[in-house]
């Protein structure tokens, strides 16, 4: 950790803005042992991108994400809206080829509604996700789409039981031909 000395009067980037770094900002930062004052700073940890995403896709109006998350009420808990360090206690190395996943989409950001997961995974996880591979549509339609030997097969049906007839015929087709 640096010095007091050493970090005031210096500056750090956050959120495209740069502050210089008061005495009194330190004096903040110290108390709660921000990592600003580490060596390297937050900037330079493998999950900061992932933690400032979730912050700006939740409270940043002009984000275009903004709609799916912070519109719908989707908030990041205290725990980790202050603290990146505590985000990264809680939820530990992120796996390779993993991301950030809410295991209830419509509850918000916390250690016991986030992990990390798959991209398959959070197709599955999704809002309006009924069945593996099948989604229902805001026509009210229900679609269809899985991948079979790197093909991706998609279909709209009018009733969720033609949807999953016509996806288990899918997967008989991929256990039975592959």
């Amino acid at each position: 950790m640096k010095s007091f000395k050493e970090v005031t009067g210096m500056t750090y980037r956050d959120w495209g803005k740069t502050y210089n770094l008061t005495k009194d900002r330190v004096c903040r930062a110290w108390q709660r042992g921000h990592s600003i004052l580490r060596p390297g700073g937050t900037n330079s940890h493998p999950l900061y991108i992932t933690y400032k995403d979730m912050i700006r896709r939740c409270y940043n109006k002009n984000d275009s994400d903004y709609k799916y998350y912070g519109a719908r009420g989707i908030t990041v808990c205290a725990r980790w809206f202050y603290s990146f360090d505590n985000f990264v206690k809680d939820m530990g190395p992120r796996p390779e080829s993993y991301s950030l996943d809410r295991i209830n989409c419509d509850e918000g950001y916390g250690p016991n509604n986030c992990r990390w997961a798959s991209n398959t995974l959070q197709v599955i996880n999704r809002r309006g996700s009924l069945l593996e591979g099948i989604q229902r549509r805001e026509s009210g339609r229900y679609r269809v789409r899985v991948t079979i030997a790197g093909v991706r097969i998609s279909r709209t049906f009018n009733t969720l039981p033609e949807a999953a007839e016509y996806r288990d015929n899918l997967f008989r087709y991929r256990i039975n031909n592959i």
